[in-house]
């Protein structure tokens, strides 16, 4: 039987110079540590995140931090008020260029 997953959602806005991309979904939420270091603008993959059944977790995540910063950007949780990840990349939009 296929695992069902619970639904994501994306949404898109902007303001101050930010697009602002919010990722949420009901599932069971980030692991406190993780939480705390993308509340805090910690890096993800230094020192690495140890998973308890063996190996590292959190790469997808930390490659999106990493790709917002080099960016000027930044990856940050929200409160869900309905359980689950609610996450926002914020990047700075470009400036148009007059001709």
């Amino acid at each position: 039987m296929p695992l069902a997953l619970p639904p994501v959602r994306v949404s898109l806005s902007h303001d101050k110079g930010l697009a602002r991309i919010t990722v949420e979904d009901g599932g069971g939420g980030l692991p406190e540590e993780v939480w705390l270091r993308l509340e805090h603008g910690q890096s993800l993959r230094d020192p690495p995140l140890r998973r308890s059944s063996g190996g590292i977790g959190g790469l997808g995540l930390a490659i999106a931090q990493r790709v917002a910063a080099l960016h000027g950007g930044s990856l940050r949780p929200l409160p869900s008020p309905d359980g689950g990840t609610r996450l926002c990349l914020a990047l700075p939009l470009a400036q148009a260029q007059a001709i």
